[in-house]
């Protein structure tokens, strides 16, 4: 039997379901001004819905999303910007 599927969860966020991380509290992925986020994304170096997590993260400005620190994630969103936007 798989696990049950919270109540009115969008079609779109059914990833969650399969989140290393799921269960664990949020404090973990927002880590203070010069804590270590190695110890943080130990979920995510086995997790199977990083890129689906990091896509999601992409969009915060806060917290380890998809293995990726704010840092990185900023990073990427000025290398990474889709066709046509400047």
């Amino acid at each position: 039997m798989g696990m049950m599927e919270p109540e009115g969860m969008p079609p779109a966020d059914k990833w969650r379901l399969s989140a290393a991380c799921r269960g664990v509290g949020t404090e973990a992925f927002f880590p203070g001004r010069g804590d270590q986020t190695s110890a943080k994304t130990d979920y995510c170096d086995r997790c199977t819905v990083t890129v689906e997590c990091l896509s999601l993260g992409l969009g915060e400005n806060f917290g380890i999303w998809g293995g990726a620190s704010e840092l990185r994630r900023r990073t990427l969103r000025r290398t990474h910007r889709p066709e046509g936007e400047s």
